[in-house]
């Protein structure tokens, strides 16, 4: 180029200092070979282009929660530098590498969510070109699993009491992959027979393979292992978990039916001497706890879930029972009164509460009246002291009372039983599925309906007792017994001709020694070879407590 103008002659003008054409086209000529030479000087000092780069899924408009994503460059870039920043935030790992930065969720993506992936500057390997600005985006996958749960048709959210036989139904999102979606109970799969799906694979109705247990915490869940009819996979998995309450049997006499809201029971202490016989309003009972008192006699606890027979005879004295009795069903004694010692627990002279109830000696409600006969076995109550519920309010019930159903069919053939501790024997009666009592051999009679008590359930408890440290009867020094009613122990159920070797339970695996004011769970009892609860039949319940030191009535 330098020779190329030295080479130039000097312009000559011509006349009047006009440059001649000739040497203007020769200058010309000159001129362009020296824009073209600097041209090619120039593209050869000239930096490259920036990297390119593209995000990378599988499917951009569908990213799965745990899916990583990518962005892909054309050529190999330094990245030690380089920012990564995503919208909405969520913790992210970031991989990079020479041509491809990865990266991947901490724990995972949210669902149905629009994400923003920013880059900052982001030079090639060799530092000569800068990829600046760099932004895509991307859509994750639909939500996909259990919006919510019902128990018996209502939104149960992720806790809820309910019965021992819930209808428990589990409302997807949308239609599912039906097969591909598990159940588990206590961490146990149910079987496909268990589920029932609707016509469009969005409601399962799970039903359970046997009642639950009272007072035992149950969990469904439904893992995310399943995936929705576009194969799209469950976003996350689903809980409820279950605390069932205990069941209670009733007698049809206590008008009892479908959706009955528990109340606080009516509990009357009925007396067994001799002198106050016969009794009146134990058919109408839903629950008789009968055992032995004093002197050989046993004593009654009647229960009323609802209503009352319309006259309770002969009322005694209260015992320790009853504040077992009190605690576990949240409701009322009813009694003649007590001795020093057992009313010092009824009142709360130990720093327990005071037990619900009332005593004739210190009635102010009118709940007790003389009825006939000779004191003391003349004492009465009647189905007006059901006031007794307005007067003192009680609330915390947690066990449901079974409204009428049909017999359960439980157990294997079995004699009617005897229980020698009590003086008392059954027969059964097959016309009338239920066991007739006898009381130290002679027909037990209701004076109300004038007829034999009948019995549909009969149910024996085996429990430890010990002398209370008092005396009940200060004219005969007869010490006071102390059941201990909490815990569990052996029993038998007696239904329709049949015995079933079962446990009985109340607060079971509490561990609460004998403060029974610390109890909430009315008792229930468990078959021995399925560990599963006993539904007691529909019927007046009798249930003996007999000591395990098998102190004896006077038979």
């Amino acid at each position: 180029m330098i020779r190329a103008l030295n080479s130039l002659k000097p312009i000559r003008l011509g006349p009047l200092g006009l440059v001649r054409p000739d040497l203007l086209a020769a200058g010309a000529i000159a001129l362009a070979v020296l824009i073209a030479g600097g041209a090619v000087a120039l593209l050869l000092t000239a930096s490259p282009p920036p990297p390119r780069a593209s995000l990378s899924a599988a499917d951009l408009t569908s990213v799965r929660l745990a899916e990583p994503v990518a962005v892909k460059f054309n050529r190999a870039v330094d990245l030690s530098k380089t920012k990564v920043q995503i919208t909405p935030a969520i913790q992210l790992l970031a991989v990079k590498k020479k041509s491809e930065l990865i990266v991947q969720p901490v724990p995972h993506w949210d669902p149905h969510q629009r994400y923003v992936l920013r880059l900052g500057d982001v030079p090639d390997a060799k530092h000569a070109a800068v990829l600046k600005g760099f932004k895509a985006n991307f859509t994750t996958q639909p939500l996909v699993g259990v919006v919510n749960f019902t128990v018996d048709g209502h939104e149960a959210g992720g806790a809820v009491t309910s019965d021992l036989s819930p209808l428990i139904t589990a409302v997807f999102v949308g239609p599912m992959k039906t097969s591909s979606v598990q159940f588990l109970l206590n961490g146990q799969p149910l079987a496909a027979t268990s589920i029932a799906w609707d016509a469009k694979s969005t409601v399962a109705s799970i039903t359970l393979p046997a009642k639950l247990l009272p007072y035992r915490n149950a969990t469904l869940q439904v893992p995310a292992t399943g995936f929705d009819g576009h194969n799209n996979p469950m976003t996350g998995p689903a809980q409820l978990s279950l605390s069932p309450l205990g069941l209670e049997p009733a007698n049809t006499s206590s008008g009892i039916g479908p959706g009955f809201k528990t109340i606080a029971p009516v509990m009357v202490v009925i007396e067994n001497a001799p002198g106050s016989l016969p009794s009146h309003g134990l058919q109408g009972a839903d629950m008789v706890f009968e055992y032995l008192s004093e002197y050989g006699i046993t004593r009654m606890t009647a229960l009323y879930f609802n209503q009352m027979s319309p006259l309770q005879r002969s009322v005694r004295s209260c015992r320790m029972m009853n504040a077992y009795l009190d605690f576990a069903f949240r409701g009322y004694h009813l009694c003649s009164g007590t001795s020093a010692g057992t009313y010092s627990w009824l009142m709360g002279k130990h720093g327990n509460p005071v037990a619900p109830g009332a005593i004739n000696d210190v009635d102010t409600h009118g709940y007790f009246f003389r009825c006939g006969g000779d004191a003391p076995h003349n004492l009465c109550t009647s189905n007006a002291a059901m006031r007794i519920r307005q007067n003192w309010p009680l609330g915390g019930q947690t066990y449901l009372v079974d409204p009428p159903h049909p017999d359960s069919g439980l157990g294997t053939p079995n004699p009617a039983p005897s229980i020698p501790q009590h003086c008392v024997n059954y027969n059964y009666d097959p016309g009338s599925q239920t066991y007739l009592r006898f009381d130290h051999g002679s027909p037990y009679i209701d004076a109300q309906t004038g007829q034999q008590v009948h019995v549909k359930n009969v149910v024996v408890m085996s429990v430890g007792e010990h002398y209370a440290g008092w005396v009940e009867d200060e004219n005969g020094g007869a010490g006071s017994v102390w059941y201990e009613m909490l815990g569990s122990g052996p029993a038998v159920v007696y239904m329709d001709g049949k015995a079933v070797q079962a446990q009985w339970h109340m607060a079971d695996g509490l561990n609460l020694g004998n403060n029974y004011w610390l109890n909430d769970q009315a008792p229930y009892f468990t078959d021995d070879s399925t560990g599963n609860v006993i539904e007691l039949d529909t019927g007046l319940t009798w249930v003996h407590v007999v000591g395990k030191q098998a102190l004896n009535a006077g038979c």
